[in-house]
C-alpha cells in the first residue's frame, strides 16, 4: 500500500513435503505489465495467484472468470495485469510453501485426468486467446503463439498412440512452420516440440521418471 502497488508478487518454495526444496525467486527485475503477460504466456514464470496480493479494484473491469479448473489462476493473471497500470510490485522473500502432491489434480497422470486437464486447458486458453486478441497488447502476435503451443503440453505423453499424436496435430494447427525458428517460443518449448514431432518425448519421458525413481 506505502508503494503504491496495485498488485505485488512473492517468491516462494516448491516442496513435495519430504526431502525436496527449492526456491522459486524472481531473477528479472523488468516488472512491466506487457512484459510479464508474455512471460506468463509462454510460461516462463508460475502464474499462481496465491503468491501474489491484489488491489481489489482491479476486479471491477470487465474480467472474464474461468470455470475450467486448469490455468484458471493465469487465465485471471493476464487480465488483471493489463488492468493493473503497470503498479506492480515483487517481494524478494518466500512467503509461501507450495506442495507437490501425487494424487492432486496436476500430480494425477492417469489417462482421463491427462485428457481432462488438457480439455480444462483448452477452455481457458480460448478466453486468454480472445481476451488478448481484444487488447492493445504489443507483444500480441508473440502470446498467441505461446498460448497455442500450450495446451499441446498435455498430449506430448500420450503421442506414441495415434490417436493423440492426432489431437497433439490438430490443436491449432495453424501454428505449425510457426515454432522451430520462433525466439518467442522459449527453447524448451521448442526442444518439446521437436521430441513429440519425432515420436521420441514418450520414451525419453519415461527414461526420465525411471532415472528419477531410482
Amino acid at each position: 500500500e506505502k508503494g503504491g502497488y496495485n498488485m505485488v508478487f512473492c517468491d516462494f518454495y516448491y516442496t513435495d513435503g519430504d526431502k525436496m526444496l527449492k526456491e522459486n525467486i524472481n531473477t528479472d527485475d523488468n516488472l512491466d505489465a506487457e512484459h510479464l503477460i508474455y512471460q506468463f504466456c509462454a510460461t516462463i514464470k508460475y502464474s499462481c495467484l496465491w503468491r501474489m496480493v491484489v488491489k481489489r479494484d482491479l476486479f471491477s473491469n470487465d474480467i472474464i472468470y474461468p470455470e475450467a479448473h486448469m490455468i484458471e489462476d493465469r487465465t485471471l493473471l493476464i487480465q488483471l495485469l493489463y488492468y493493473c497500470s503497470n503498479k506492480i510490485g515483487w517481494c524478494h522473500h518466500c512467503l509461501y510453501y507450495y506442495l507437490s502432491r501425487p494424487d492432486s489434480i496436476v500430480g494425477n497422470r492417469s489417462l482421463e485426468n491427462t485428457l481432462k486437464r488438457y480439455y480444462d486447458v483448452m477452455s481457458n486458453i480460448r478466453i486468454i486467446i480472445d481476451f488478448i486478441q481484444s487488447k492493445n497488447i504489443p507483444s500480441k502476435e508473440a502470446c498467441i503463439i505461446n498460448c497455442k503451443l500450450y495446451p499441446r503440453t498435455y498430449l506430448s505423453s500420450l503421442t506414441f498412440k495415434k490417436q493423440y499424436y492426432q489431437l497433439w496435430k490438430d490443436t491449432y494447427p495453424e501454428i505449425e512452420g510457426h515454432i522451430l525458428c520462433n525466439h518467442d517460443v522459449p527453447v524448451v518449448r521448442r526442444m518439446r516440440y521437436i521430441a513429440t514431432k519425432l515420436h521420441v518425448f514418450s520414451t525419453l519421458k519415461r527414461i526420465k521418471d525411471i532415472i528419477h525413481v531410482g
